[in-house]
């Protein structure tokens, strides 16, 4: 796979249509942190054997 240049990917379009949500967008950071974090977690669930699960609200 290959990742889009820095002049393939922006957040001009979505800033038309949504401009609250390209601010929010544009302020998450470099994606390769986000990967690394997400990496990083995986492996220690993993190796550790930490399980997750989620109990939805009951109404």
């Amino acid at each position: 796979m290959t990742r889009p240049s820095e002049a393939e990917w922006g957040f001009e379009e979505i800033a038309r249509d949504d401009p609250n949500r390209a601010i929010e967008l544009a302020g998450c950071g470099q994606a390769e942190a986000l990967i690394e974090a997400l990496a990083n977690t995986l492996s220690a669930a993993l190796f550790n054997e930490v399980r997750i699960g989620f109990d939805g609200l009951k109404k």
